[in-house]
């Protein structure tokens, strides 16, 4: 076809952007290389051209591939020995580094373009290549002008496409002619041809160094900061720009404006766009990029911003969660806002249900005390007192439902199963040092450790559980209280009451009676009218219930006493009382010994 065919058209644009290999690729479909009507001139001429452009060491390599620096890409001329006209196949290779380097590549370029200039002018016939040129007109338009660095009859491509050019088939050397002259004197043509714009003075601006048109320019592109890739490497670039001095990170607009930090600001906008376009996406992606560019700032600003970015996720499974924490790790002021997504994290379990959905809740509690810093952070305290309350939560279900229900039946399942669960993670876990969580968890063990025992019979594992329960602790003032709350009292000597009644071993001794007797002080002082308060587990009154203690504090003495008699070594430093009894407290009449000294 005509100089203007697509053929042509193609070939011209793909020589004047260097890729010179798939130029020839092109160009060996030619009806004149290697078809039916080429003549053996015709083939040498095509093979010579395939060596001019396949040998060419041009900046940036000759195709695509080679981009990647890969050496496996480069043609080896079907054969032919690696050097051609002097010029070594990989010789574009030395423009980044490899073989001479840069010396050693300008000195292959000028080579390669001298000879080709002086064997292939304009009406030059003496080679196969001369006489294809002549024979096909479009050709030397198309490929030989360009590489010659003597376009004709070519579009004005724009002052990118002419420094480009320049760049490939003019001067490749850098050194002596900067971009920034090059592109200077290539914008001044295109305000001759009428072909400049705004963006290309920006261009100009900056190869010529001016940082701040830089961040703006890339900025402008995309959107203002609508497209979040565009933000993200306007601010990475502020922030590498000011980083190293090449602009101020303070800037005041005018002189009645207050100042501004342009990074921040970047940063900002570059965090709104990447989370708003992946509202609706699955995973954390889209809020750990944000909070990441927000650490990179490192301000108040931009840590509070973050705070309020994660603050408000709800991560959809752990390995969410897991990350968005790790986002936080290292930052104090981020503290808060990693304890807020494991709490988020650990009540979807907690909701979810399911089986160890409340291990796995007591598991992100913990993981939140430890983000916040410890129980005594105000985070830390919080999620802290949120697990102690569930803990006694359960706790408190248990022993109600142990003390109306008796043995725990299919009814307490679900109860006990989670109040395991969660003291089994308590239990592992070195993190419970507050004393309000680490004495919930205390209470729940012990209420988990009774019904069990009283599932399976085991008399004396849930005396020592009831004990366990009533057992004095130091409260955050000091003051010794019981484990268990008040509330939980008449529960607790209900069920003390029916292990004493069920004499299938186990007995309290006189210490723990005393224990029990005084939670129903307690509950007798405390709770008005506390008879209303023990008929709800089904006991008589609190005089049965005395009675029942009572008694059990005589079978306590009566069994210390017979331990006394047994382990006497000389009865007669002893004196004996007889105690009688009415015959339903299993004894009628014991001798009860007492050493004196």
């Amino acid at each position: 076809g005509g100089y203007r065919s697509p053929f042509w058209l193609l070939v011209r644009a793909l020589c004047e952007c260097g890729r010179l290999e798939d130029a020839w690729a092109l160009l060996s479909r030619h009806s004149l290389c290697g078809g039916d009507e080429a003549t053996e001139d015709d083939a040498a001429g095509f093979y010579e051209l395939k060596c001019w452009l396949t040998y060419a060491p041009l900046p940036g390599g000759r195709c695509l591939a080679h981009d990647d620096y890969d050496a496996s890409a480069v043609d080896d001329g079907d054969g032919a020995a690696d050097l051609y006209r002097g010029v070594p196949s990989d010789a574009w290779m030395m423009w980044d580094g490899a073989g001479g380097g840069q010396p050693a590549a300008h000195s292959h370029w000028r080579n390669w373009s001298e000879t080709f200039r002086s064997h292939h002018g304009v009406g030059d016939r003496s080679s196969p290549l001369g006489r294809l040129l002549a024979k096909v007109p479009p050709l030397r338009w198309a490929c030989a002008d360009v590489l010659a660095g003597t376009p004709h009859g070519a579009e004005y491509a724009g002052w990118g496409g002419e420094m480009l050019r320049d760049l490939l088939y003019g001067d490749p050397d850098t050194r002596r002619a900067p971009l920034a002259r090059r592109a200077e004197r290539a914008v001044a043509a295109a305000r001759e041809e009428g072909g400049a714009k705004t963006i290309d003075e920006k261009f100009l601006a900056i190869l010529g160094g001016d940082a701040a048109v830089a961040v703006n320019t890339v900025h402008y592109l995309g959107g203002d900061g609508e497209s979040p890739v565009a933000a993200t490497v306007g601010a990475l670039l502020c922030d590498l720009l000011t980083r190293t001095g090449a602009m101020p990170p303070v800037v005041s607009p005018g002189p009645s404006s207050p100042p501004v930090r342009v990074r921040t600001e970047l940063f900002l906008s570059a965090a709104h766009s990447v989370e708003s376009h992946f509202v609706g996406h699955r995973g954390p992606t889209g809020t750990s990029a944000a909070a990441a560019l927000l650490r990179l700032d490192g301000t108040t600003r931009a840590a509070t911003a973050c705070h309020d970015l994660l603050c408000r996720v709800r991560p959809v499974d752990d390995d969410d969660a897991t990350a968005l924490v790790d986002v936080c790790r290292g930052d104090d002021r981020l503290a808060a806002a990693a304890a807020a997504v494991a709490t988020a994290r650990a009540h979807t379990h907690r909701h979810a249900g399911g089986v160890g959905a409340v291990g796995r809740y007591a598991h992100w509690m913990l993981r939140a005390v430890a983000a916040a810093g410890g129980a005594s952070s105000p985070a830390g305290a919080r999620a802290a007192g949120r697990l102690a309350a569930y803990c006694g939560m359960c706790a408190g279900i248990l022993l109600e439902g142990l003390a109306r229900d008796g043995p725990p039946t299919t009814a307490h399942t679900a109860t006990l199963d989670a109040g395991r669960d969660a003291a089994a993670v308590l239990r592992h876990d070195d993190g419970v040092r507050d004393a309000p969580l680490a004495a919930a968890h205390a209470l729940l063990s012990a209420a988990v450790d009774l019904a069990d025992a009283l599932r399976i019979g085991d008399a004396a594992g849930a005396r020592g559980a009831v004990v366990a329960c009533l057992a004095p602790r130091n409260d955050t003032d000091g003051a010794a209280l019981p484990l268990a709350p008040a509330g939980l009292m008449p529960a607790l000597v209900v069920i003390a009451t029916g292990i004493i009644r069920d004499k299938s071993g186990g007995a309290f001794d006189p210490g723990e009676i005393g224990m029990i007797m005084g939670a129903l002080t307690l509950v007798e002082y405390g709770q008005q009218p506390c008879g209303e308060t023990f008929k709800k587990y089904g006991a008589a009154s609190v005089a049965e219930l005395r009675r029942d203690l009572g008694r059990g504090l005589a079978a306590a003495y009566v069994a210390e006493n017979r331990k006394l008699a047994e382990d006497s070594a000389d009865n007669q430093r002893s004196t004996a009382i007889v105690v009688a009894g009415d015959g339903d407290d299993g004894y009628s009449e014991e001798e009860i010994y007492l050493p004196f000294f």
